[in-house]
């Protein structure tokens, strides 16, 4: 995956664009770039669109290839992917690293247009990547072939505007999330029959209980639960029987447990045997920001657990 480099150039105009040939192994013609001494062949261009600028960022589709045509990267295979990047895709920042970089090559780009680009093995390694040396899958004095889409660019401005939308939304979306809650909490009680259950001082709605008849839970010990995590319309989102062993197991240390604030609570009063179904508001929760794309900021949960086992801390 390409790395950022750190130097700026101004964006060529395509007037200045064109001026010698140079051919690659598959008989493609590739013009140089007078200004930057990139070589590239458009397969699809607009001539009268914008192009990027350095310090822009850009969504690719790509693909490198070296000498001998073997792919060494493709972005629609690659399964590893950073924030930002979607299925098949890549954003980088432009910067200068080298003349004839592909950074460069993208500033003659417009959205839409797709191109091919013969880079430099040698300085894309050592002056992009800031290796030592090519490796030893790359023969070095040879040109890499990158093929390239551009699916759009912006600009600096453009991506801070844009996460700022954004962040205000989800503000507004947790806003509303939070005034919901407790109507959402006391229409669930409603419906299902739990209108006289008061919660306990923790906030917590204890709506079934029954008390186990083996060890009691102490800090230090290692606690093994069965469970089932529920939001209020009843759907599961995570259940102890689709991990491992079907057990869920953890240290119980009190508040420092490796669980959320309502588990803290409720497991520290059980004991072996037990069986709880509760009602964890979101503050005991995943709280104002929720967990993943799973669980929304200000969701209380249901869970039921059973305390399967306690190892006494020895």
């Amino acid at each position: 995956m390409l790395a950022a480099c750190y130097y700026c150039l101004p964006n060529a105009s395509f007037a200045q664009k064109e001026k010698t040939k140079s051919k690659s192994t598959k008989g493609i013609d590739y013009s140089v770039d007078a200004a930057t001494g990139v070589k590239y062949h458009f397969y699809k261009h607009d001539k009268t669109a914008p192009n990027p600028k350095m310090d822009d960022v850009v969504t690719l589709i790509i693909q490198w290839k070296d000498n001998k045509d073997s792919v060494i990267f493709n972005s629609i295979a690659n399964k590893r992917r950073r924030p930002g990047d979607t299925i098949g895709t890549i954003m980088i920042m432009l910067k200068k690293s080298f003349n004839g970089c592909l950074e460069q090559g993208i500033t003659l780009m417009a959205d839409g247009d797709s191109a091919s680009f013969l880079i430099s093995a040698d300085s894309l390694y050592t002056k992009t990547f800031h290796a030592q040396a090519v490796p030893p899958f790359i023969h070095s004095g040879t040109n890499l072939t990158f093929d390239v889409k551009l699916l759009k660019f912006q600009t600096q401005d453009e991506i801070m505007k844009m996460q700022q939308d954004e962040e205000k939304l989800k503000g507004e979306q947790r806003d509303k999330a939070r005034q919901a809650e407790p109507v959402l909490v006391s229409k669930y009680l409603s419906d299902s029959n739990y209108k006289a259950i008061k919660p306990t001082a923790d906030s917590i709605y204890i709506l079934k209980n029954t008390p186990g008849k083996g060890k009691p839970v102490a800090i230090g010990d290692s606690v093994y639960c069965k469970y089932v995590g529920k939001f209020l319309n009843g759907s599961i989102f995570d259940q102890s029987s689709i991990h491992g062993n079907g057990l869920f197991s953890f240290v119980y240390n009190g508040s420092s447990s490796p669980v959320i604030k309502g588990w803290s609570i409720i497991i520290g009063g059980m004991s072996e045997g037990g069986k709880i179904t509760v009602l964890i508001p979101s503050k005991l929760a995943y709280g104002a920001y929720g967990a993943g794309n799973m669980i929304g900021p200000y969701t209380p949960l249901i869970f039921d657990i059973e305390l399967v086992k306690v190892v006494k801390k020895k």
